[in-house]
This record gives structure tokens, C-alpha cells and sequence, in this order.
């Protein structure tokens, strides 16, 4: 990016879709770390993933962490937020912006609860409901 004189005009965000392998432990890796559960599970290992994001413009400040929840379908309207452009009425109705959170940790407006549902061959397995404390 930085080579194609692009890098300060791209957002970049590093993430996972769900939790780690559970089969990571064979081979000497903890995915997961301390985290009960593995991928696809309702417990936090299957569903907690870290997620990384640069914008080398300045306004994402650098070297900060952030703990509160969010999840993978608040991007599209986090995304759309950071470049100023209106969320489509019609696209990502349950996407929630953290752009705010992101910039200045401003928690107003942020989930307060995500669900999580297991399924297996279609059969509904499993479901949990994560809680923001703060």
C-alpha cells in the first residue's frame, strides 16, 4: 500500500470470522488462549476474536486498545462512518457504527448484547447471549 502511495486513503482491518481451531492444540497452538470453546462454539472461544484496524490518514489513533463489544456485522456501518459516507437505508440494517469508539471511546450507541447461535447440519444446537458490563 505504502508503495502504491495509497497506504493513508486505506482503512485496513485484520480479523477472524470466528474462534480459533480447536484442533490448533495438536499441533502446540493455543488459538484461543485462556477462552473456554473453539470455533463455531457458543461459548466465548468460539466467537471472541481480536480485530486490528489502521488508517494511516491520523484520525485512528495509534498504539490504542479498545475492549467493549462489537461485532463483525457493525464494520459495514463503521466503515461508511469513517469515510463519510451515508449508510444505504436498505443494506446492513443490523449493522451498528463503532466509528466513534474507534476515533474518541465514545461508548454511547454501541451494543449491549450479541447473540450467538450454533447450528449443526441446519438444527439449531445452541445459543448464547454475550452482556456488556461497562
Amino acid at each position: 500500500l505504502r508503495d502504491q502511495g495509497v497506504l493513508e486513503n486505506t482503512i485496513v482491518i485484520f480479523t477472524s470470522d470466528n474462534g480459533g481451531l480447536g484442533v490448533s492444540r495438536s499441533y502446540g497452538q493455543f488459538s484461543n488462549g485462556p477462552l473456554r470453546g473453539n470455533k463455531g462454539s457458543v461459548y466465548e472461544g468460539g466467537h471472541t476474536i481480536p480485530m486490528i484496524m489502521r488508517w494511516d490518514n491520523g484520525l485512528i489513533p495509534k498504539g490504542e486498545k479498545r475492549s467493549h463489544l462489537v461485532g463483525l456485522s457493525d464494520v459495514f456501518a463503521t466503515l461508511t462512518d469513517l469515510v463519510g459516507i451515508p449508510k444505504p437505508r436498505s443494506q446492513a440494517v443490523d449493522s451498528i457504527s463503532f466509528a466513534d469508539y474507534v476515533l474518541h471511546k465514545n461508548k454511547n450507541g454501541l451494543r449491549k448484547h450479541f447473540g450467538i447461535w450454533r447450528y449443526i447440519r441446519s438444527h439449531h444446537t445452541h445459543s448464547a447471549l454475550r452482556v456488556t458490563r461497562n
